[in-house]
C-alpha cells in the first residue's frame, strides 16, 4: 500500500470519527455531570495517538528511504555499531 494511499485511509478514518464525535455533541449524549471531563480527555488521546502513530510510520518511512540517518532508525538497519 503506498503512502498516499495509507495517509488517505487514515485521514478518512479521522474525519469520519470527528464526525461522529461532533454528532454526539450536537445530540447533548454528554449531559450527565463530570461527562464532559471525560470526553474532552478521550478525544485528546484518541487523536493524539492517531497523530503520533501516522508522525512515527512516516519518520521510520522516510529513515529507512534516506540511509538511516535518522533518529527513529534502527542501529542494526544502518549498518553501524555501538
Amino acid at each position: 500500500m503506498s503512502d498516499k494511499t495509507l495517509t488517505v485511509l487514515v485521514l478518512t478514518a479521522v474525519a469520519f470519527s470527528a464526525a461522529h464525535d461532533l454528532d454526539h455533541l450536537l445530540r447533548d449524549d454528554f449531559s450527565q455531570p463530570g461527562a464532559w471531563a471525560i470526553v474532552a480527555s478521550f478525544l485528546s488521546v484518541k487523536y493524539a495517538l492517531t497523530g503520533a502513530a501516522l508522525f512515527f510510520y512516516f519518520a521510520a518511512r522516510s529513515a529507512r528511504g534516506s540511509g538511516g540517518s535518522s533518529a527513529f532508525s534502527a542501529p542494526w538497519r544502518s549498518g553501524s555499531r555501538i
